[in-house]
């Protein structure tokens, strides 16, 4: 004997369509909430290279030597974006390398300095313009710079 059996059509019958709602709902808003901070993260400085590579100061120290040495204080420091061609991130790059004034960067040599660049993601670089630009930053020659500027980057 078939059993005819009708499905009851109460809401009681459907528990589990509920309970599936109820659990979509906070899997749907964090799988959201994830979504947009890493594409938030991605957004940022993407082109900086993961590891930038230390002064060799920085790289001979250890941890516990750190630790028990006094602090001194920052090497003075110029606004090295003043120089055409140099932006926030090959800033931020220089003073991770130990060339933290226009003076530094005037002395460096432009071809070692353009190919730890391009090693390390930078391209279209042309450190040699950045040396005479540092040097007349460096002399304190503003109104030669700016000429400079204006007549190499027109």
């Amino acid at each position: 004997m078939l059993n005819n059996h009708q499905p009851d059509s109460s809401i009681s019958s459907h528990w589990h369509r509920w309970l599936y709602l109820f659990l979509a709902l906070p899997v749907g808003i964090l799988l959201g909430w994830l979504f947009i901070s890493l594409h938030k993260r991605k957004r940022g400085f993407r082109h900086i290279p993961a590891e930038i590579e230390l002064p060799s100061s920085a790289r001979r120290h250890s941890v516990e030597e750190t630790a028990t040495v006094e602090p001194s204080t920052p090497p003075a420091t110029d606004d090295l974006t003043i120089i055409k061609g140099i932006g926030v991130k090959i800033a931020a790059y220089l003073q991770a390398n130990g060339i933290h004034t226009f003076q530094e960067l005037a002395n460096a040599d432009p071809e070692e300095l353009r190919l730890a660049l391009m090693k390390n993601g930078f391209r279209m670089i042309n450190p040699a313009d950045w040396m005479v630009q540092a040097h007349l930053a460096a002399t304190g020659e503003w109104e030669k710079l700016k000429e400079q500027q204006q007549a190499t980057y027109q």
